[in-house]
């Protein structure tokens, strides 16, 4: 959980877990779920990555610039906005976050059917950072 301890660090070192947490899920809504997201990065080359994500073992890594690519200027201005950070470290931090993020979020490899897996997940990792 390396990268989610990440996202309470933000702005200063205060905790934003909640409006990371928000942040994320509004970024898998905005681009389909986790299926539209993926095709995203797969679309710009970066299909073995995503393969990884939702492989088990070892997560490839991205960096910032390939999220700006991805995902464009609009949606790391708007993790920014909603993380309350610059929009270098929010796409920084998106880099980090998504490779685990699918790879919670597709146990065994498979995207989930439904974007009601991803909201049960994002509901329960709130609770999980509320103690």
């Amino acid at each position: 959980m390396k990268c989610f301890d990440r996202l309470g660090e933000l702005s200063n070192g205060e905790p934003r877990h909640d409006a990371a947490m928000r942040a994320l899920a509004a970024l898998v809504d905005d681009h389909g779920g986790l299926a539209g997201l993926g095709q995203r990065f797969r679309d710009i080359g970066l299909g073995t990555e995503l393969d990884s994500w939702l492989a088990s073992g070892e997560n490839l890594p991205i960096t910032a610039a390939d999220v700006y690519v991805a995902l464009g200027e609009g949606a790391v201005e708007q993790f920014a906005d909603m993380t309350e950070t610059t929009s270098l470290a929010a796409a920084r931090l998106m880099a980090d976050s998504l490779p685990e993020l699918f790879d919670r979020l597709t146990p065994g490899g498979v995207l989930p059917e439904s974007d009601d897996a991803i909201t049960r997940w994002f509901s329960a990792l709130g609770v999980l950072f509320e103690r």
